[in-house]
């Protein structure tokens, strides 16, 4: 099955299973209290705002089974099993999936309950819709082998400020200080097959005057010097081309490198670490403020980046990206 194909064969499952997950939803628990206090806090992040969007999947694989029980009190269990969410003989290691196989074949027998019983006590995101209706779950890094990958959008605003930021966890971050995320679970996919569904969700939140801010994790990792691996800023740097393309105003902003995460692997300033830390809300005002267009994202980044954007950028997928950055015979103006 070709990308294209699954991506719209997997975008009308997710629409018909989202009535599901809006009662499946009403069904799970909030996060234990062990995880309300401790790993939220350490990411910065309020035992309130995980109360409004996170649930959890039960422990126990027969609690599990009871939940499944009592959505059939609201669907049939034909309707259950052909999207997903009743058990069948095959539950494989699988589920744990990032949705990046767009090139293989959608099964769906068990997926969703296979998917809930990988995940057993896990706390899952809520995504829902502008009407506050559930449309799906999602574990930290784990899609349902049959999920849509979607923005996560904790809060439907409509605002002259539309902030994109990287991950569940980075969203939920941005609630604490007032302003409305809209989150990627995965970058390189929004660069790609589901680069449409980021500008709808784009449109929907935006004034007429609004700007688009990518503010996406500021790193580095010692890897990308050998040439492994895809690299934050080309992949930040393509995308904000790419939404100017699409007609946005963008601009591009950098998380304060003094609240950086060092590490064997690099370096990285996330937006629930830094609030963990003590970024305060007159920190992000200044990330806004000095935020640049995508033409002068590359002046704005630290040597090391810098010299990563120079090995990559050919390989940016725009057309402003050609005109402004790479002269006509394809050598790059870094």
């Amino acid at each position: 099955m070709l990308a294209h194909e699954h991506n719209k064969f997997k975008k009308e499952l997710s629409q018909r299973r989202a009535p599901v997950f809006n009662e499946l939803c009403k069904l799970l628990p909030e996060p234990n209290e062990a995880f309300k206090n401790e790993a939220p806090k350490n990411r910065g992040i309020s035992a309130q705002v995980v109360r409004d969007n996170m649930r959890q999947i039960p422990i126990g694989l027969d609690d599990i089974h009871g939940v499944i029980k009592q959505l059939e009190r609201t669907f049939p269990r034909t309707v259950l099993a052909d999207l997903g969410f009743t058990p069948t003989m095959e539950m494989g290691a699988d589920e744990d999936d990032n949705g990046d196989d767009e090139d293989v074949r959608p099964r769906i027998p068990g997926s969703v309950f296979n998917w809930l019983a990988w995940n057993r006590g896990a706390a899952v995101f809520v995504y829902r819709d502008a009407a506050g209706r559930t449309v799906s779950l999602r574990v930290h890094k784990k899609h349902i082998k049959t999920g849509y990958i979607m923005p996560f959008i904790p809060k439907h605003e409509v605002s002259d400020t539309v902030l994109v930021v990287e991950g569940e966890y980075k969203a939920l971050a941005v609630l604490e200080y007032g302003r409305f995320p809209i989150a990627l679970n995965g970058l390189g996919s929004f660069t790609g097959v589901h680069f449409p569904e980021l500008t709808a969700s784009i449109k929907s939140l935006s004034s007429p005057t609004a700007v688009v801010y990518l503010v996406l994790d500021h790193e580095f990792k010692f890897k990308w010097a050998g040439g492994n691996g895809n690299t934050g800023p080309v992949q930040t740097l393509e995308l904000g081309f790419m939404l100017q393309d699409a007609g946005f105003d963008v601009r591009i902003g950098l998380l304060p490198y003094e609240y950086r995460k060092e590490g064997p692997d690099g370096w990285k300033v996330d937006w629930d670490d830094a609030r963990s830390k003590g970024m305060t809300g007159a920190d992000v005002a200044k990330v806004l403020d000095a935020a640049v267009v995508p033409a002068h994202f590359i002046e704005a980044l630290r040597d090391e980046l810098k010299i990563e954007i120079s090995r990559r950028a050919p390989l940016i997928r725009s057309a402003n990206f050609a005109k402004t950055i790479l002269k006509p015979t394809g050598e790059n103006n870094v």
